[in-house]
């Protein structure tokens, strides 16, 4: 009895198990393309020239920052899947995913 009651308390007080890789990183590439998808949101209802030039830097820096988290082609299949729980917005344009995880 005593010993079921400490595997019952003990186990109240388990970590989640830490967060793998390519969770991190579909969240990281979703902060890194966050900015991009408003703007193109955005020029999708009003397109003008000022919407384009402020989408063309969003693109480039998203790009900086997906290349900067180094991910690998082989981790591109695992990175969708999570990107498809963290990041479903994203998730809506696979082209600019290849384009930005491309090294």
């Amino acid at each position: 009895m005593i010993l079921g009651l400490f595997l019952g308390v003990s186990s109240c007080g388990q970590n989640p198990p830490p967060e793998s890789r390519t969770d991190k990183l579909a969240k990281s590439l979703c902060q890194c393309t966050s900015e991009l998808l408003v703007l193109n949101q955005k020029a999708q209802s009003s397109p003008d020239s000022l919407a384009f030039q402020q989408i063309e830097q969003a693109f480039n820096k998203a790009k900086a920052c997906s290349q900067a988290l180094g991910i690998k082609k082989e981790e591109q299949p695992v990175l969708e899947t999570s990107l498809q729980s963290f990041c479903p917005d994203l998730m809506q344009y696979p082209e600019l995913i290849q384009e930005l995880t491309s090294q």
